[in-house]
């Protein structure tokens, strides 16, 4: 499971996550030990990827904003609305990108992405936001590990947000085993019809 995701992270661009995900997993600026660097530098990518917070009230935690000497400075992405002087506080240690006036315009922070050359992003979570990156079009591939465990709880879904009519149809790109653990990827319509051809 880890392997898979560093190597993920080592082919990404940036790495794009939900406020309430970063701070109830406790994320941190990417470090060179967590990806491949070698990789990195035939894939002639920077070192680790920035890593691109998405919130609207800024009350993030000052470790998401280190990036350490060396490191890209993180990405904060907000709206318009946001509190001005948290933004301003923010953007004295992270770059800070206004992506819609009161909610997030996604159209908004992937060409701001794609204008600082981060075109392949990963996102990690959470669920509102891969929610959201799939209604509007922007999942290209969704890669899930399913563990051979059953557990019980009241989890939230991979996507959580409006219902989408139609559902976005995937096709099955790669399933890896490692014992009863399957690791499974998967591509839009779209995206698996440009890879075939």
């Amino acid at each position: 499971d880890r392997e898979v995701f560093a190597l993920l992270r080592s082919l990404s661009d940036v790495i794009l996550v939900g406020a309430g995900t970063a701070r109830a997993e406790r994320y941190r600026p990417v470090r060179p030990h967590e990806v491949d660097v070698a990789l990195r530098r035939q894939l002639r990518l920077g070192p680790v990827p920035p890593l691109a917070v998405v919130s609207g009230r800024l009350d993030l935690p000052d470790h998401l904003l280190d990036a350490g000497e060396g490191a890209p400075r993180t990405i904060v992405v907000t709206t318009a609305a946001a509190p001005a002087d948290r933004r301003d506080r923010i953007a004295e240690r992270a770059e800070v990108v206004v992506a819609g006036d009161r909610t997030l315009d996604l159209g908004v922070l992937m060409r701001s992405l794609a204008e600082r050359g981060l075109t392949r992003v990963l996102a990690e979570g959470g669920p509102s936001l891969a929610a959201a990156l799939a209604a509007g079009g922007h999942l290209d591939d969704l890669c899930l590990t399913l563990r051979a465990q059953l557990v019980a709880g009241d989890g939230a879904r991979v996507l959580h947000g409006d219902a989408m009519v139609p559902g976005l149809e995937l096709d099955l790109g790669h399933v890896l085993a490692d014992g009863s653990d399957l690791f499974l990827r998967w591509t839009t319509a779209d995206q698996s019809t440009t890879e075939r051809s």
